[in-house]
Parts: structure tokens; C-alpha cells; sequence
């Protein structure tokens, strides 16, 4: 095999190093953007590319959120810039899209301002598979090489499968953090309920008012001091205030 074919297809070892990396990725890297960023830095290795970057669509744009080479973001705004280039049309016509020699008329016809930057860049192929989220588009995987080369398919399809897995548990990630902090909030209230609620029983035990009256000793004293209403009734209950 000549520097400029492709790799061939991995096989059934390799698929199975590929998963077992991909599993202690995840593990390794509990948030969804190191993830990801982990995902595509071993994918790099296993298709023999030079470079990965994962974007997702956002408001119309392609955001880039993960890359492995410093070369992508330049050639990433230079197509958003544009608006023309093979990400935004493999999003488009959902579609992936092969290119093995950005040097052979047709990349520069369909993108001449993107494929010009590509090739000073040192790009010489890329390919661009539109990743799918639960019901639709959510991104691009874009794949660059230096050299000349035929894209696998099974590859390409091996690749946007770890990567769209990735991706799910991205957000199956921010939806339990989303939980976690709603648990959070509610578990605070909750605790500043229950510390203001013995301070009130305190008071009200300490001079023989009701508890209405406790309260509005607890609030008139933290207005006065601008302090918190939970921090002056923690001091009641843990400190000995009275008010």
C-alpha cells in the first residue's frame, strides 16, 4: 500500500480495540465535551486520518466543539464565512460526502473559496458525514487527510457510529447534571426551610410569642443587617442569637 491509498477496513480486532477504547473514553471522562474531544483523538489513530472535528447545528451555524488538529478551526470559519462548503452541505442534503483529491477540479467548483484555503492549509482529501442525533441532524464529522486517498465506506460508517454514540451519551450527561442541579436547588430549600422553622420554634419558645412573631423577628433583624433570612436563623439555632 502506497502513502496515498487508504487504510483498509478495520477488522474484527481492531473494531474490538476501537470499542474498548471508546468504553474507557466515556469512563475516563465523565463530561460531554472531553468526551467527545477523547472520541475523536483515538478515532484519529484507528482510520489513519490526519485530522477529526466534530460540529454541531446550532441556530443555522455549524459550531465547532471538538477538534484534534490547529488547523480545523481556520478552515471551519473559513466555510462559515462563506456559507459554502462540504460540512454545510453533507447537513443539508444528508448526505456524507467523499472527497480523495481536493486537487481534481470538481471540490473547487462546488467551493472555490473553502477548497482554496483547504489546499494552502496542506489538506489534500477530506470526507463529511452528517451525524445524527434521536430525530434529526445535530452535526457534521469531517475527516482530513494530507495525502490522496479512497475513503473507505465501512470506515466512515464505523466512525460515525462511535462518534453519534458519543454524542447520546453527551447528552444523556448534561440531562442528569440538569437533574443534579435541580436536586441541588430543591435539597437547599429545603434545608433553608427547615433551619428557619426551628429558629421560629426557638424564639417563640424563648419569649413566649407565636411563631408568626418569631418569623417577623427573624425577617425585620436580616433586613436590617442586609443579611440573608437563612443565615440570621442559622445563627439562632447553631450560635445562640435572640433577637
Amino acid at each position: 500500500m502506497t502513502s496515498s491509498e487508504a487504510k483498509q477496513a478495520i477488522d474484527p480486532r481492531q473494531l474490538l480495540d476501537l470499542l474498548s477504547d471508546f468504553v474507557g473514553s466515556l469512563a475516563a471522562h465523565p463530561s460531554a465535551v472531553e468526551s467527545l474531544q477523547s472520541v475523536c483523538e483515538r478515532l484519529v489513530s484507528f482510520l489513519d486520518v490526519r485530522a477529526i472535528g466534530v460540529s454541531h447545528v446550532e441556530d443555522g451555524h455549524l459550531r465547532l466543539v471538538a477538534y484534534t488538529d490547529a488547523r480545523i478551526p481556520g478552515q471551519h470559519q473559513a466555510e462559515d464565512e462563506q456559507r459554502s462548503g462540504p460540512d454545510i452541505e453533507a447537513v443539508a442534503r444528508v448526505e456524507a460526502l467523499s472527497i480523495e483529491d481536493l486537487n481534481d477540479g470538481s471540490a473547487a467548483e462546488r467551493w472555490p473559496a473553502y477548497t482554496r484555503h483547504a489546499l494552502a492549509t496542506g489538506w489534500r482529501s477530506m470526507a463529511h458525514l452528517p451525524i445524527f442525533g434521536t430525530t434529526h441532524v445535530s452535526g457534521v464529522l469531517s475527516l482530513y487527510h494530507d495525502q490522496t486517498r479512497r475513503w473507505v465506506e465501512l470506515n466512515l460508517a464505523m466512525a460515525r457510529l462511535i462518534v453519534e454514540l458519543a454524542e447520546l451519551y453527551g447528552a444523556d450527561w448534561i440531562e442528569i447534571q440538569k437533574h443534579k442541579d435541580v436536586s441541588a436547588q430543591l435539597q437547599q430549600a429545603l434545608d433553608s426551610r427547615v433551619v428557619i422553622e426551628q429558629a421560629k420554634g426557638i424564639l417563640a419558645q424563648a419569649y413566649g410569642i407565636s411563631v408568626t412573631e418569631a418569623f417577623e423577628r427573624l425577617r425585620v433583624h436580616a433586613r436590617s443587617r442586609n443579611a440573608k433570612l437563612q443565615a440570621v436563623a442559622e445563627a439562632v439555632v447553631n450560635l445562640g442569637l435572640r433577637l
